[in-house]
C-alpha cells in the first residue's frame, strides 16, 4: 500500500511539473506573439545591401541583376495569423531586361491576365506610407513596368497574399510589395 502511494505522488508530481512547463511555454509564447505585434518590430530602412539579394532571387535575376542600394524598406510587424504589407525600393545598378524577360517569370506591362492585376490591386492598396515616389495604381497601369510575380495566393477569386516586383526602366528603380491578410 505504501508503494502504491508513493508511486502516485510521483505521478502526481510528474503531471504538475508537466503542467508548470506547458504554461510556461503558452505563457512565452504568447509574450514573443504580442511582442511580433508590436510597434517595435516595424523596421524602416534598416536592410543592409546583402539583403537585396534575397529581393532580387524572388524574382530570379539574383545572378544578373545587381543593386545599387536601397532607397527605401519597410518590414511591417506581423499579426497572429501574419498578415503583413512590406515595402522595399531597390536603386539598381543592372537590371537583365532580356534575360528576365526570357526566363518567363518577368512580363511587360500593362498586365492582361486577371490575376496579375487583382495581385497589383491587392499589394497596391495597402500604400507605400513614408515613400513619396512610390507609384499608384494608375502611373503602374499607364507605365512600361516590367512585373514578376513570385508568389500570388487566391482564395477562390480574391487574391490573399502576394509578392509583386515592378521595374521602372525610366528611373532604375525595382519596387517589390509583399502583402499578406
Amino acid at each position: 500500500m505504501r508503494a502504491v502511494r508513493q508511486w502516485l505522488w510521483i505521478g502526481v508530481e510528474t503531471i504538475g511539473g508537466l503542467s508548470l512547463l506547458c504554461a510556461l511555454l503558452m505563457a512565452a509564447a504568447i509574450a514573443w506573439c504580442a511582442w511580433g505585434m508590436s510597434p517595435y518590430c516595424e523596421k524602416t530602412n534598416s536592410l543592409k545591401p546583402r539583403d537585396a539579394t534575397e529581393i532580387l532571387r524572388w524574382g530570379g535575376i539574383e545572378h544578373t541583376a545587381k543593386a545599387r542600394r536601397f532607397l527605401y524598406s519597410k518590414i511591417s510587424r506581423r499579426s497572429l495569423t501574419g498578415d503583413h504589407a512590406d515595402f522595399f525600393v531597390l536603386e539598381m545598378e543592372r537590371f537583365p531586361r532580356h534575360a528576365a524577360l526570357e526566363s518567363g517569370q518577368w512580363m511587360e506591362g500593362p498586365l492582361a491576365d486577371p490575376a496579375s492585376q487583382k495581385a497589383v490591386d491587392f499589394s497596391m492598396s495597402w500604400g507605400a506610407e513614408g515613400y513619396p515616389d512610390f507609384p499608384s495604381r494608375k502611373e503602374i497601369a499607364d507605365q512600361p513596368y516590367l512585373f514578376c510575380f513570385p508568389w500570388i495566393n487566391l482564395h477562390g477569386q480574391r487574391v490573399t497574399a502576394a509578392i509583386v516586383m515592378f521595374y521602372d526602366p525610366a528611373s532604375k528603380r525595382l519596387f517589390v510589395v509583399d502583402s499578406k491578410t
